[in-house]
């Protein structure tokens, strides 16, 4: 059965006041009711953006009536915890660890990212194009580094930007700017 807005408001004396646009919007939304396959959902209502053959649910919301009337919500967001926890953990034990087995596990990281990445690029050339513009942009903010080691505000701020890490995320994030805008994404049509 499908619940209007308007109806709950008025059962339960809500007052609502959104604009029209936004009302159009919230209409134009497809939803989709039903079973997640391959896993048990054990609330009553789950609601995710996650798709149903997802491996984990890990943006959504649960809902559920108790027994002495109360509504229990659930927010599905561990993941983002154990990223944290392990931002935490990764900066304590670099501090720990000794340089070899750090340099060691960096290089391990970067073998990761590396086979993730070979098969995206084996489908898509834009993919191909964004790792490889990707790493070109690195290793030019990286020599761009070492023409600013001075004491300078400037020479500071661009040492900072561009670190060991951040001349990856920029070079990445320059890197698919461009490729986007050049082979934008063609939409898929409504179904």
């Amino acid at each position: 059965k499908e619940i209007k807005i308007d109806e709950l408001s008025r059962k339960y004396n809500i007052s609502i006041n959104f604009s029209p646009k936004i009302i159009s919007q919230v209409d134009s939304i497809k939803t989709k009711v039903g079973t997640m396959t391959d896993r048990m959902v054990v609330d009553d209502y789950t609601i995710t953006i996650d798709d149903e053959d997802a491996i984990e649910i890990d943006d959504a919301l649960t809902c559920r009536k108790l027994a002495n009337g109360n509504y229990l919500l659930g927010v599905m967001a561990l993941p983002y915890f154990a990223w944290f926890a392990g931002i935490i953990v990764g900066g304590v034990a670099g501090d720990i660890l000794p340089h070899p087995i750090t340099v060691a596990l960096g290089m391990a990281l970067y073998g990761m990212l590396i086979a993730s990445i070979v098969p995206a690029v084996k489908e898509s050339r834009p993919v191909m194009y964004v790792a490889i513009l990707s790493g070109v942009l690195s290793c030019l903010f990286k020599w761009l580094n070492t023409l600013f080691n001075g004491d300078s505000t400037i020479d500071k701020i661009f040492s900072i930007l561009f670190s060991k890490s951040g001349v990856i995320i920029i070079g990445s994030l320059v890197s698919a700017m461009i490729v986007a805008s050049k082979f934008p994404t063609k939409k898929k049509e409504d179904e």
